[in-house]
């Protein structure tokens, strides 16, 4: 039994899913545990070119077991889309492929939300893909997100989407057809709904290899990234057992992933660090935490 993770050390597009399809070979489950289509892993194999934004990259091997976490963020309409290229390419999904019902979904009014606030000029830009992303685990920690489970009861559906649309002060024009489409996909992607962290836990305990695979990089982490230029989950290593609900102790290596030259995504400062001076603790001498030193923000280097 082993487990190891494949994380993103900078600002994300360290080419992750080249390790990533590297280390899914050996693997027998491949999970991601955070963001949502925000990401973005691309394969060549075989002369033909897979384009992931949702699902694990480690699906292109026949006999391996994709998962996305309850800490995953799910367009449900980029989901069935996705699931519908792959398999007029030959990939199967029945039986080797799982949702974490607690997963939230990224509805069409997050993206909404996504648009006006970069747009705003009273709010600091971020560069966001503006796929909903951020507006989206806010509902989350709101307590007024849609959760996978929740894409199954017309009556509870209609219930909870009035309540997003009156939180965030919109009209539920269309509402109704809205939640049809929602009932629609649900019906499709019932069948992949599993409980995530008892797969992982008992597959673990069974003597299987789990590759957990991240999205982004260290340095957008929601609290540990250069902060507000962010995503806005936690893509460190801590975010694993929250996103998948797999103890610390089952997280055996992680592999950290660096491009030889930095870049950055989006908005925000492109910094270096500088380190404060010393401070004496008793009888020890510690170096303060790193200061960002802003080099401006110029976009040749993104």
């Amino acid at each position: 039994m082993s487990s190891i993770a494949v994380l993103g050390c900078a600002w994300g597009d360290e080419a992750k899913a080249k390790i990533v399809d590297v280390l899914a070979e050996k693997s027998d489950i491949i999970a991601r545990f955070q963001g949502g289509n925000n990401a973005g892993h691309t394969i060549n194999l075989k002369g033909k070119k897979y384009v992931f934004h949702l699902i694990p990259s480690g699906i292109l091997y026949p006999d391996k077991i994709c998962v996305l976490g309850s800490g995953v963020v799910i367009d449900p309409f980029q989901l069935v889309s996705e699931i519908g290229e792959l398999e007029k390419s030959g990939i199967r999904f029945e039986e080797r492929f799982f949702i974490d019902p607690r997963a939230n979904v990224v509805l069409p009014l997050h993206r909404l939300l996504d648009g006006q606030a970069e747009n705003n000029e009273l709010q600091t830009t971020i560069g966001t893909t503006r796929k909903g992303i951020g507006p989206t685990y806010a509902d989350a920690i709101a307590r007024k997100g849609l959760k996978m489970y929740d894409l199954f009861d017309e009556e509870k559906l209609i219930k909870k989407l009035k309540i997003i649309y009156e939180y965030h002060g919109l009209k539920s024009e269309n509402l109704q057809e809205l939640t049809e489409s929602l009932l629609k996909i649900g019906e499709s992607v019932e069948q992949y709904l599993l409980q995530i962290p008892y797969l992982l836990n008992n597959e673990y305990d069974a003597g299987k290899n789990i590759l957990f695979e991240g999205a982004q990089g260290s340095l957008l982490d929601i609290f540990f990234g250069t902060y507000p230029f962010v995503t806005s989950s936690h893509t460190i290593a801590g975010g694993i057992s929250v996103g998948l609900g797999v103890p610390p102790q089952k997280i055996d290596k992680v592999v950290g992933v660096y491009k030889s030259y930095y870049t950055r995504v989006g908005e925000g400062p492109f910094p270096s660090l500088k380190m404060k001076s010393e401070k004496k603790f008793g009888d020890k001498v510690m170096n303060m935490a790193p200061q960002p030193v802003v080099h401006g923000n110029d976009k040749r280097c993104r």
